[in-house]
């Protein structure tokens, strides 16, 4: 069950990679007249369910969750409100990368967090010590999910923190 996990919680990121290195050829299967941005934030959704639920399939529950649970969600969630707020969905979905304008933005969180590959590994060998995991299987799985999240730059850096946070912390505890 935890090879399964793992490769529904890493299922995204080829796509990812696939959609950066290669834009024009998601551009051509989208089709004129349907925005690009908008179909990859239906696949990514579709994504995010996968992991979530691959995640889900491995993780222990507890109730209720430790004190550290209810800020961490809120702060993962305020980041995601933010992100959206600032760049919108062509922003967040690569729209840059189909050719749309997309303003530079330098507020909150973008003008502060600035994460490097180092800074997430070395924030990954503490997470097993926040999780208090009881399961090798998540252990593992999000222990790819940071070590994938680093080699993606930074704005993955920083989605990978945000995942890991908000959704590897609750369902590993």
């Amino acid at each position: 069950m935890g090879i399964a996990a793992a490769i529904g919680v890493l299922s995204p990121f080829p796509f990812y990679y696939w959609l950066w290195s290669y834009p024009q050829t998601w551009v051509g299967m989208c089709g004129k007249g349907r925005d690009p941005c908008k179909v990859m934030a239906y696949v990514s959704h579709f994504l995010k369910l996968i992991q979530f639920l691959s995640l889900f399939s491995v993780s222990t529950f507890s109730w209720p969750p430790p004190l550290y649970f209810w800020p961490l969600i809120a702060f993962g969630q305020f980041l995601n409100f933010r992100v959206y707020q600032l760049l919108g969905e062509s922003g967040t979905y690569y729209g840059v990368r189909f050719g749309k304008n997309i303003p530079w933005v330098t507020e909150f969180p973008f003008g502060m967090l600035l994460l490097r590959g180092t800074d997430l590994e070395n924030l990954q060998r503490h997470i097993p010590i926040l999780m208090e995991a009881r399961t090798a299987d998540c252990l593992i799985a999000t222990s790819i999910v940071a070590r994938t999240a680093s080699y993606r730059g930074l704005s993955l850096n920083y989605f990978g923190v945000g995942f890991i946070l908000v959704y590897g912390i609750p369902l590993c505890v």
